[in-house]
């Protein structure tokens, strides 16, 4: 398991292995609207996504399978954008598509990141031109 990292500091990838975690990313499903901020962890046992609901407080985990993950790309449309700026969004086979990113990050890792998951997952990873 990756070494913890310093709560409120600026988003890292730790790369241990095969193994991608991201420290203080945002996500929703594309069909809600609020999205959670927590963690992202993947491995080649899955992703799980850890997260707080800002306005219930309630902690949430999503954990995904790998051979669910179609696609992975960076968001193409508004509609796939967390907070008015592009995502990562993982296109799964029989639920809605996941939207993420990490926070206080550029777009250059956004690419980086769609990169990892798709390696990872085995899926195709899109990137915009310039990616």
């Amino acid at each position: 398991m990756p070494p913890p990292m310093e709560p409120g500091g600026a988003a890292a990838i730790v790369r241990a292995m095969n193994d991608l975690t991201a420290q203080r990313i945002t996500w929703r499903r594309s069909c809600v609207r609020r999205p959670y901020v927590g963690t992202l962890s993947a491995s080649t046992d899955g992703i799980v996504l850890t997260g707080r609901d800002s306005v219930s407080g309630f902690d949430v985990m999503l954990s995904i399978p790998l051979d669910e993950v179609e696609e992975v790309h960076v968001s193409r449309s508004a509609d796939e954008q967390l907070g008015g700026e592009r995502s990562v969004v993982l296109q799964l086979a029989e639920s809605d598509p996941i939207l993420l990113r990490e926070l206080g990050i550029g777009s250059s890792r956004i690419h980086a990141l769609v990169r990892r998951l798709g390696a990872l997952t085995g899926a195709p990873a899109l990137t915009a031109q310039g990616g």
